[in-house]
């Protein structure tokens, strides 16, 4: 799957050429009285959030009572990859075996997120910082077995242009 936001080439219901109308490629909102919902992302490219409407956009804005599992997903061009929330009965998030490159942020741990679980998290070229942590992680907190991201040339699809197709 391919979740992709850029400066838009044309005008378009009512946003102007060259604005970015996308906040977040996946925004959880789930009710803290309702039991944990759960998603699984796996194998996705997320290109192109933040940098828009709002000041914290991220390609994964986690939030609230939700347990997600995001896995072999491949992150460019962000504001933010992960933006995990720990209020409202706390976002856990385990992240597995991601990539990501020329990202301002890969993860900003907000309020104490408890149960963040990073394994096998490779980071590429042009990362500003890997940790916005505002206050940072609360219990649960795992990160292990970093790697080394292949050069971006690796992944053909973050090479093509807003809306262009490979055939």
């Amino acid at each position: 799957m391919f979740l992709w936001t850029g400066p838009l080439d044309t005008d378009y219901a009512g946003f102007r050429k060259g604005e970015r109308p996308g906040e977040n490629a996946f925004d959880s909102k789930v009710d803290p009285e309702a039991p944990r919902a759960t998603i699984t992302i796996r194998n996705t490219l997320m290109k192109g959030w933040g940098h828009g409407q709002i000041g914290n956009g991220a390609a994964l804005n986690l939030k609230e009572q939700i347990q997600a599992i995001v896995e072999n997903s491949v992150f460019v061009d962000n504001d933010i990859a992960f933006r995990c929330r720990g209020t409202l009965g706390s976002a856990w998030v385990t992240a597995l075996n991601n990539t990501v490159y020329r990202t301002s942020r890969v993860f900003r741990l907000e309020h104490r997120v408890k149960n963040v679980k990073i394994s096998g998290l490779a980071v590429g070229q042009g990362i500003g910082q890997e940790f916005d942590n505002v206050p940072g992680p609360g219990e649960g907190f795992e990160d292990r077995d970093r790697r080394t991201a292949p050069p971006l040339a690796a992944w053909p699809y973050t090479r093509l242009a807003v809306g262009e197709v490979r055939r």
